[in-house]
């Protein structure tokens, strides 16, 4: 007996598709593999931009808001940089000028001590970006580097330190930028306010909140120094100290590739042994990098106007 031609066809047309081979699956699989590898370098430096215009969005709010405070007070206020071990993310903090006389007198007094302003909270940058000041460096006539042109970040080295006894999770302190009763960028000494006496006929000691940041204990403590001045080598110089100036801006950079190519945030004019070199040094091979690959941002001296360069 014959089976028609239309169940013939039928038969045909309902039978199961034919499966992938397993070397057609490994093709799909090389291919989608290759399209990831080249997406994810060019998805990085995509984000990477976004991330560093917005903290130079953030910086420049936080600049504002200190800027406009210190015109309308007509007293220093600034922004403080310090690098957070928790997160591993840069943090600035409005700062203001504070009356302070050390008891014992001081080899090379700042111009200025400094302390967090109340209510206000640091704000965090976006994570994975780098900062470092702009310095006011010696240069030779040639217009070549002779000492420290960014300032990155480095350990509180205070008599005595913070309670922590792992170094590793304590704060480091970055450079700072004042502006004046004006509203005028300075390039100004500075140091930090870590412990205060609000009764001078007492004994009584009690933590700045800047203080609490670096890791001491709060309320009433007798054993947080009163203060700690930032010292650098001077210009020309491989021992003498001076107290660290104010920046006259700063850069950003993608702080992941900057890590891996074995740099780092500390600064060789700020070790407290005297016994950094910057000259021909792995500093200058850090700041030569920053200087190719890094976003440098101004600050007009005059309206506190942010000039990002290339």
């Amino acid at each position: 007996m014959h089976t028609p031609k239309s169940q013939l066809r039928r038969r045909r047309h309902t039978c199961p598709p034919r499966a992938f081979t397993l070397t057609e699956l490994l093709i799909v699989i090389g291919l989608i593999v290759l399209l990831i590898a080249l997406a994810v370098p060019a998805f990085r430096a995509m984000t990477g931009g976004r991330s560093i215009d917005a903290a130079q969005n953030q910086l420049a709010a936080v600049l504002g808001a200190a800027r406009a405070e210190a015109i309308g007070l007509q007293k220093v206020r600034g922004v403080l940089f310090y690098l957070d071990p928790a997160t591993g993310r840069v943090n600035a903090a409005i700062v203001r000028e504070v009356g302070y006389s050390p008891i014992n007198p001081v080899t090379n007094p700042p111009d200025y001590y400094l302390d967090l302003v109340p209510d206000r909270d640091p704000i965090a940058l976006p994570v994975g970006v780098g900062l470092q000041g702009v310095d006011s460096a010696d240069l030779t006539p040639a217009g070549a580097r002779k000492d420290d042109g960014y300032i990155g970040f480095n350990p509180l080295n205070a008599n005595p330190p913070p309670p922590e006894n792992d170094a590793t999770l304590r704060v480091q302190y970055g450079g700072v930028i004042l502006f004046d009763g004006y509203g005028r960028v300075m390039n100004k000494f500075y140091g930090f306010l870590l412990g205060e006496r609000p009764d001078p006929a007492s004994k009584k000691i009690f933590t700045t909140r800047l203080g609490e940041i670096f890791g001491y204990k709060a309320g009433e403590n007798t054993t947080v120094p009163q203060h700690y001045i930032p010292t650098q080598v001077a210009p020309g110089s491989v021992t003498d100290k001076m107290p660290a100036q104010s920046l006259l801006g700063f850069v950003l950079y993608d702080g992941e590739t900057f890590r891996s190519l074995g740099y780092t945030n500390s600064d060789s004019q700020f070790d407290p042994t005297g016994a950094g070199n910057y000259v021909g040094g792995k500093e200058k091979d850090e700041e030569d990098w920053l200087d190719k690959n890094a976003a440098p941002v101004l600050i007009n001296r005059y309206n506190g106007s942010l000039i990002r360069g290339e």
